[in-house]
């Protein structure tokens, strides 16, 4: 072999060593799909006026059913774009800010984690709600503590239920 083919050739063996490192790091996703509803009254709700807009807070928690399967608690903070005698759902825009925690299974393993909630609602008739949301996974417990990833859901306000959608994957 002479010097130009051996430095190829090393060259081709050194970028299947990378390509292999990078391929064994990647984490296998799972999909992740199911439904959840309302699962009380909101509680500890304060409305504070901000300029032309409100700013509400208040507590609420929901049950997940399917791949996730248990129930989440969250703290909301939302900022309306009215007045806070308009904030009510359904009735304004508003961006929707939460933290909050799961605890139940999810594909099967058991365990809780802890996740950002970020989305928007519009109005979308007479007293209905459109929503978009985006979960996103930032620690965990139990079986899941190693648990990451981000699921959506979007919904109108009134549904019997709504449904989530999205990919998870365990650290290892």
């Amino acid at each position: 072999m002479n010097k130009r083919t051996l430095i190829s050739f090393g060259a081709v063996l050194l970028m299947l060593a990378l390509v292999t490192v990078t391929v064994a790091a990647m984490p296998y996703w799972h999909h992740v799909s199911g439904t959840y509803w309302y699962a009380g009254p909101y509680e500890n709700v304060t409305l504070v006026p901000h300029g032309a807009n409100c700013i509400v807070e208040c507590d609420g928690s929901y049950d997940f059913d399917g791949d996730l399967d248990g129930i989440a608690t969250m703290h909301f903070v939302i900022l309306s774009h009215g007045s806070c005698d308009e904030a009510v759902p359904g009735a304004l825009k508003s961006e929707l800010t939460a933290e909050g925690s799961f605890t139940g299974t999810v594909l099967g393993k058991d365990g809780g984690f802890t996740f950002d909630y970020k989305g928007k609602e519009w109005p979308a008739g007479p007293g209905e709600q459109s929503v978009k949301v985006k979960y996103t996974v930032t620690s965990g417990s139990g079986e899941l503590k190693d648990l990451r990833g981000k699921f959506d859901v979007s919904y109108v306000m009134g549904d019997d239920f709504d449904s989530y959608d999205g990919k998870l994957y365990f650290e290892d």
